[in-house]
Order: structure tokens, then C-alpha cells, then sequence
């Protein structure tokens, strides 16, 4: 599977998808692996994918998956936000004034 080998390559774009199919499971090579899911979400969002960035923050802030982690939510939120180029960067800020609303963190200028 191409997605596969250039996710392990450091292609982000690869990598965002191999964890999408790994979430809900392809249907024909991949079946569904929350822990894959995850780990590839994470690789993706540490090469630089904000999509991947928004949907662990999601998953942080609802527990999916993961423990329910508000701080670590916020973090991913944070790197979302931060690209404007991101169709959800407006989605992102707002999460982001949301959650430091909610931990009672002093907002940034």
C-alpha cells in the first residue's frame, strides 16, 4: 500500500490518511485500529499536518481513544490554529479560546 510507504517516509498527507483509514477501517487491506489510528494521527501532526493537529485535539478534548486530557487538547488545538492556511483554523481558535476558557489559562494577546 503506497499510503503505507510514504507515511513511513514522512509524507504527511500519507500519513493523515493512513490514520483515517485505520480509524473507521478501509474495507479491503486495513481494518479498523484505534491504537494505529492514533500513532499515525500523531506522526501527521508532527510533520506539520494541521488537519491531523485538530483531530487530536478533538480526540483529547472528548476522550476517544485516548484519556480525556484537556491541556493536551488545548496543545493541539494551539498548533491548528496557528496555520492560516488551515480550512478549520477559525474552528481551531475558537476550540482554543474554549478550552483556555475552561482551564482557566490567561489568554494570549
Amino acid at each position: 500500500m503506497w499510503f503505507r510507504k510514504a507515511a513511513e517516509q514522512g509524507y504527511a498527507p500519507a500519513s493523515l490518511q493512513l490514520a483515517r483509514m485505520y480509524r473507521l477501517g478501509d474495507g479491503r487491506d486495513l481494518g479498523r485500529d484505534p491504537a494505529q489510528s492514533l500513532m499515525w494521527f500523531r506522526k501527521a501532526a508532527e510533520q506539520g499536518s494541521s488537519a491531523a493537529a485538530f483531530d487530536l485535539g478533538r480526540r483529547y478534548e472528548i476522550g476517544e481513544g485516548v484519556p480525556l486530557d484537556l491541556a493536551q487538547a488545548l496543545g493541539w488545538y494551539r498548533k491548528a490554529a496557528a496555520d492560516k492556511t488551515y480550512w478549520l483554523a477559525d474552528a481551531s481558535a475558537i476550540a482554543v479560546r474554549s478550552l483556555e476558557a475552561r482551564l482557566a489559562v490567561p489568554v494570549r494577546p
